[in-house]
């Protein structure tokens, strides 16, 4: 059955007489810079505001980091339009960091010496 298939879409393509349809031309402008808030580094060195270039489908920004190297951030997860939004965002990890370091300081307190013997 599906060898039928195969060649029944193989005849239709070779049989086909209508051209292919024309390619695009990317002639788009380039993207304006808008004002975003990076927040991949909010509790290392800080949240911070730069220029980016909106990707196509709208889902990253691109900018250079505090390092001077060209980076994308995801919006909405690492990046954002306002100061509002990178404030929760920064607080939401502020707030993971101090859960896990609750967790290390409680295993730490837990911990007890021990040792193994390994003379023969």
């Amino acid at each position: 059955m599906l060898m039928n298939v195969k060649i029944f879409i193989t005849e239709q393509l070779i049989n086909s007489t209508s051209p292919p349809p024309p390619k695009k031309l990317m002639n788009n402008p380039q993207p304006k810079p808008v004002k975003v808030y990076v927040t991949e580094y909010a509790l290392t060195a800080g949240v911070y505001l730069t220029e980016a270039e909106i990707s196509e489908c709208g889902r990253f920004a691109r900018a250079k980091n505090q390092f001077g190297t060209d980076t994308a951030y995801t919006l909405g997860k690492s990046a954002f339009f306002t100061v509002e939004e990178a404030k929760a965002n920064f607080e939401k990890r502020k707030a993971s960091a101090l859960k896990s370091a609750e967790k290390k300081i409680k295993k730490l307190k837990n911990l007890e010496f021990s040792f193994t013997d390994c003379i023969d």
